[in-house]
């Protein structure tokens, strides 16, 4: 655990399962509220589970090599997200090796760049919406897709945008 949290996590007791499903991400924050803390430990679905916020617990979880993913997501759910191979399923070396490659892509300026891009292609897919009723989710892919498309150098509009977008909803 980070250095200034070495103490025993506070528990909220008994079985929190049926809060979890109703307040869903909220449910950590509550959590944190109820506690006074940056962690907390609780149950669910009879298992006890510790929640965490804070850089010293996304470095205690990320440095090193304390954790592995394997087995960590269930087969369906690992081919909706990503697939097999995408760095989130990597470990050890592996995930470290891929990982540094993509943070050496988003360095400052590359971040900066890919924002300017998206912000443009959500203006652009709004202001083509304007008056109409759309789909929230439907609008995103679009100015999501367009934007990072835009980015990596290979634009796209029309029926391409319209494909790579409700491929992306599709998982």
């Amino acid at each position: 655990m980070p250095e200034d949290r070495r103490s025993a996590l506070p528990v909220l007791p008994v079985d929190r399962t049926l809060e979890f499903l109703v307040r869903g991400y909220a449910f950590g924050q509550h959590g944190f509220d109820a506690v006074g803390r940056d962690a907390f430990t609780t149950r669910l679905i009879g298992r006890r589970v510790i929640f965490a916020r804070g850089s010293g617990w996304v470095r205690f979880f990320y440095e090193g090599d304390r954790f592995t993913r394997d087995r960590a997501m269930p087969r369906s759910v690992k081919h909706s997200l990503q697939d097999e191979g995408s760095v989130q399923t990597l470990t050890g070396g592996e995930h470290r090796n891929r990982k540094a490659l993509f943070i050496d892509v988003l360095d400052a300026s590359a971040r900066l760049d890919l924002d300017c891009h998206v912000a443009e292609a959500w203006q652009k897919e709004w202001a083509a919406a304007s008056g109409n009723r759309v789909s929230l989710l439907e609008l995103a892919g679009r100015a999501l897709t367009a934007g990072v498309c835009t980015w990596a150098g290979t634009p796209l509009s029309g029926r391409d945008l319209d494909r790579r977008a409700s491929e992306n909803l599709q998982g």
